[in-house]
């Protein structure tokens, strides 16, 4: 097996830098598969440069698709790791300047807030909101998708006066969950 891992591993390194899009995006969309057969701390070492590298790569398809394993990858080693190595990452793709970068990335986000809980979404969310403009667009998505429970209502009261700031109430209200703003403003008055 380790001599298995010693051949696949640069091959596949290879393959990540190719010159065409095509074949970048291909080995990017099987990284559940590579996963399987490399264990995740070996492709660590050398995938995260690559992440890095081809999370500004010209492609727009390829910066997509590495997006689009972020949330799997993330939920492989824990929030720990995303925190520290990827979570600025995910913030920059929502600056980026094609909108379905822009959109996955607010996705993303989403699903990685539904995944590592409402306390991890109040601490590396939320707060940037002030500060990151293109919050603007996740945090609204946190506020009129977050399901009727208690701990996610406490999340949409801070999403709530966050995004008053920046939103006229009477965009925002109709598309709302009843629950969720009659929560969110009990908590603002």
């Amino acid at each position: 097996m380790d001599a298995t891992i010693e051949q696949l591993l640069p091959i596949f390194l290879s393959l990540l830098k190719d010159e065409f899009p095509d074949v970048r995006l291909n080995i990017i969309s099987k990284f559940d598969q590579v996963n399987q057969v490399i264990r995740i701390d070996l492709l660590l070492q050398s995938l995260l440069p690559a992440i890095v590298e081809l999370a500004e790569d010209r492609q727009w398809r390829v910066r997509l698709a590495i997006i689009e394993y972020i949330p799997l990858l993330a939920c492989q080693l824990g929030v720990g790791f995303f925190d520290d190595k990827l979570g600025a990452l995910c913030m920059q793709w929502l600056e980026d300047k094609v909108f379905s970068i822009r959109d996955a990335a607010a996705n993303n986000l989403k699903r990685l807030a539904e995944e590592f809980g409402p306390e991890w979404a109040m601490q590396h969310i939320i707060p940037q909101g002030d500060t990151n403009q293109a919050l603007i667009h996740i945090m609204a998505r946190l506020l009129v998708h977050v399901p009727c429970h208690p701990e996610w209502n406490f999340i949409s009261c801070f999403v709530f006066e966050s995004l008053l700031k920046h939103v006229k109430k009477s965009n925002l209200l109709p598309r709302s969950k009843p629950c969720t703003c009659s929560y969110a403003f009990s908590c603002s008055t």
